[in-house]
């Protein structure tokens, strides 16, 4: 399978590098049918001049468009039809489908939810009623009374599991897996589970009714999307978990919400590392389409897992300014297991560069270079083999100029034979020679120490200057998103009763988690601040799926809650916030949440200078953030429906006309409104108690 796309290679611009490695595995994935037995599948998204033009095209040719988000398509298709695709003049780029890896009672009163649940000062009390906070994970245990409200009725109004064949849902063009109905799930007959937790944990923390162990938003509706979630324990990775299934799960989620008629956050407790990280992907791209300026719709993303603090080694991310001869080491480490390692490499626009490997028996300081690879300039693309066959690589630097973000991309990958079982014995250096600013991240990112680069520094006896990893840039995409709110994760339990001798953990109370990721992305200016803001996400108590089995020593004492720690922890506390501000006014955009969130967010002396990389401007306030959502403004131009509700009555003329009363002395506001007078508003400017003369639709 690695050089299955090789042919491909630098024909064109428009196809992804990572081709030559994950399509392929996406394929064996993708399909629980076959469209075709003779051929393999891919997943992909696609960016196109004239989107209808292409979904036909893909469509006679045996694919599947799965759906449209404005000029992006997510499809499914024969690899046998890269070719053709490349060549058609509507077609602009192929992202092939990245694998994603998975990212209360203490917690609740360190965010002042509680207060906003009591309506402590505020107007009223706010619980998430009215609002649906989208789960897309591992499933949910639908049995768990968490998931009820108070007359023991289940609050999940709709479930999709992608793995599971069946009636898929009718919200995507070429659907697919399985949906359980609002009918299906009130007779008990809905077949959904989740053997892994992870699902069922976070969505309790954004909205369980609990006494003790309750979630953000705890009367908040529940749509729930299972991925396809057989994990690897070798990398961390949900075997048939990809960028393009997650997007068609958020599409879903928005949708189904849209016809109900209510706002939608979506929880993503998920990431990948293999990407520029600078919201130009199609995935990051896809995502922000589906919230930009739309009334009530929000995302909520983890920042990931994935900082280093060991003494040698530095992390999954190395950037440096290229002048002469530069190089990063990287390494396996115990916890690599499979046979891939991939650097996912850009280079700034007008970078003059050649590339190249080289392999160390051990480390470069304590013994000499092995051997290297010859040297690739950007534009071409070498393979070739180490110690006779035991290591194969591709340098592949065909994407001189990435359509979507004008940089160099160059896509490395190193496959380890499956016989070869003393990796950890030797090492490798990425060697760059001439002009330009790089960054590379390392694949697998899950286990976080898997493989690192270190942080070897200066020549080493060797004719390149060394630069180490620098712990930076750890915000996995999709977080990187502009319209994603990242969340990293900071500690509000240490230590808990189990019995006589335990358990404490070594994070510090208060403080960030050792692991939890940092920024920049690559392109502030064009995505912001990354992280936004960070939440509780550890230890963090939260509903159990009874399917799962977590260590004893995490169980609650009722048997039916357990702890966690990690970023995938602290999204939901974030998703439930924005269920809350949705609460207040459901026409809020998801600029205005993050807006809100942003103001609200809590400073103190551990969090520093704000913003900063590691905690975004802030701890998530709750009860802040809901104070100053009663005083916005939707920049949608919506009013609250309790502003909405207008005394209005027909007049003698058969017009219609209504008082209105507002806070700001003037303000400008556009919203269409039908009622019995059938009031349709064009655009208005209105004071206190200004009487309004509407347009009549009749």
């Amino acid at each position: 399978m690695f050089f299955l796309f090789s042919a491909l290679a630098g024909a064109s611009s428009k196809l992804d590098p990572a081709f030559q490695v994950f399509s392929s595995q996406a394929l064996s994935l993708s399909s629980s049918k076959s469209i075709s037995s003779s051929s393999s599948l891919i997943l992909a998204f696609i960016r196109s001049s004239d989107p209808e033009r292409l979904s036909q095209w893909v469509e006679e040719n045996r694919g599947e468009v799965r759906f449209i988000a404005g000029n992006i398509l997510s499809v499914r298709l024969p690899a046998s039809l890269l070719s053709q695709l490349q060549e058609r003049d509507e077609v602009e780029y192929v992202e092939a489908a990245k694998p994603m890896m998975m990212k209360n009672d203490l917690a609740l009163s360190d965010i002042n939810a509680e207060l906003v649940h009591e309506g402590v000062e505020i107007p009223q009390s706010y619980t998430g009623a009215g609002t649906i906070i989208g789960i897309v994970d591992t499933g949910l245990d639908l049995s768990h009374p968490d998931f009820h409200d108070a007359q023991g009725k289940s609050r999940v109004i709709a479930t999709w599991d992608q793995k599971e064949e069946g009636t898929p849902p009718e919200e995507l063009i070429a659907s697919y897996g399985h949906e359980c109905t609002p009918t299906m799930l009130s007779e008990g007959s809905c077949s959904f589970h989740d053997p892994v937790g992870h699902g069922t944990h976070i969505a309790g923390t954004a909205t369980a009714r609990h006494g003790t162990y309750g979630g953000v938003a705890p009367d908040a509706n529940l749509i729930v999307v299972r991925y396809r979630s057989e994990i690897e324990v070798a990398n961390g990775y949900a075997t048939a978990l990809f960028s393009t299934t997650i997007c068609e799960a958020v599409y879903y989620i928005f949708k189904k919400a849209e016809k109900l008629g209510m706002p939608a956050v979506v929880n993503l407790s998920l990431g990948t590392h293999i990407g520029a990280h600078d919201g130009t992907s199609l995935f990051e791209q896809c995502l922000d389409s589906l919230v930009a300026a739309r009334p009530g719709r929000a995302l909520v993303a983890s920042a990931g897992n994935e900082t280093i603090q060991d003494e040698a080694f530095s992390g999954l991310h190395a950037s440096t300014e290229v002048q002469g001869l530069k190089a990063f080491h990287f390494s396996t480490r115990e916890d690599f297991s499979g046979n891939l390692i991939y650097l996912d490499t850009w280079a700034s626009s007008g970078s003059e560069l050649q590339i190249s490997l080289a392999l160390h028996k051990g480390n470069p300081s304590t013994s000499s270079l092995i051997t290297q690879s010859r040297k690739v300039k950007l534009g071409e693309m070498t393979s070739g083999d180490f110690l006779d066959g035991n290591i194969s690589y591709q340098i592949n630097a065909t994407e001189k100029e990435n359509p979507l973000n004008k940089k160099a991309h160059i896509g490395i990958s190193i496959f380890l034979s499956s016989s070869f079982s003393e990796h950890e014995d030797f090492s490798f250096d990425l060697i760059l020679e001439g002009k330009g600013h790089v960054d590379a991240w390392l694949y697998p990112d899950r286990p976080a120490r898997a493989v690192n680069f270190t942080t070897l520094e200066g020549e080493q006896g060797q004719a390149w200057t060394y630069i180490p990893g620098d712990r930076q840039m750890t915000i996995a995409i999709p977080a990187t998103a502009k319209e994603v709110i990242a969340v990293g994760a900071y500690a509000t339990r240490t230590s808990w009763k189990k019995d006589e001798q335990c358990c404490e953990v070594e994070f510090a109370l208060g403080k960030l988690l050792d692991f939890s990721s940092v920024g920049p992305s690559a392109d502030p200016g064009r995505v912001g601040v990354k992280p936004e803001l960070v939440a509780p996400g550890g230890m963090i108590a939260s509903t159990l799926s009874h399917e799962s089995h977590p260590d004893a020593h995490m169980m609650m004492p009722d048997g039916d809650h357990v702890l966690d720690a990690g970023t995938s922890m602290a999204a939901p506390f974030v998703s439930g916030a924005a269920a809350l501000i949705f609460s207040v006014n459901p026409a809020f955009t998801a600029s205005d949440v993050k807006h809100i969130l942003i103001a609200s967010a809590a400073k103190d002396e551990t969090v520093g200078e704000v913003p900063n990389d590691a905690w975004g401007y802030g701890k998530l306030d709750v009860y802040k953030a809901i104070e100053i959502a009663l005083q916005t403004i939707p920049s949608s131009g919506l009013l609250a429906p309790s502003t909405q509700a207008l005394n209005g009555k027909k007049n003698s003329s058969g017009g219609c006309s209504m008082q209105a009363s507002a806070s700001p002395d003037f303000f400008s506001v556009f919203f269409i409104l039908v009622n019995l007078c059938g009031w349709r508003v064009i655009r208005f400017r209105f004071s206190r108690k200004q009487k309004l003369k509407y347009h009549n639709i009749n």
